[in-house]
Parts: structure tokens; sequence; C-alpha cells
């Protein structure tokens, strides 16, 4: 898990340093929720719709975008 959890977090921090997210988002509690919100959807046994992860990541970046703006 903490492989894929890097590369997101370096993803995200890429994102950041352009200037595509506020510069006070929490870069790491993003990628717990990412990561976090996949792993409830499995423990709870809810079948994943075909646009589940991409409306997930759509959430996740708006707030980014909009953190302490």
């Amino acid at each position: 898990m903490q492989p894929r959890r890097t590369l997101f977090r370096q993803i995200l921090q890429r994102g950041q340093a352009r200037g595509e997210f506020s510069a006070h988002a929490d870069i790491s509690l993003a990628v717990t929720m990412l990561v976090g919100a996949y792993y409830a959807h499995y423990l709870a046994g809810d079948s994943f719709e075909d646009n589940w992860c991409e409306n997930i990541v759509d959430t996740v970046l708006a707030g980014l975008r909009y953190v302490g703006t």
C-alpha cells in the first residue's frame, strides 16, 4: 500500500507545484481520502460503477483547488 500512496502523493505534489491546487491544500490528507474511499467501498461490499473512481478523484481534486482560497 505504501508504494501506491507515495505515488499518489508525488503526483499531487507536482500538481500543487504547478499551481493546479491551492498552496494550502493538505496533500497527505488528500491521499488518505483517495485510498480510504476505495478501501471503505471495497470493505462494504458495494459494487464499483463504471465511473466510480473518476467521481472520487474529481471530488478530491476539486477540494484541493479551493482550500484556503
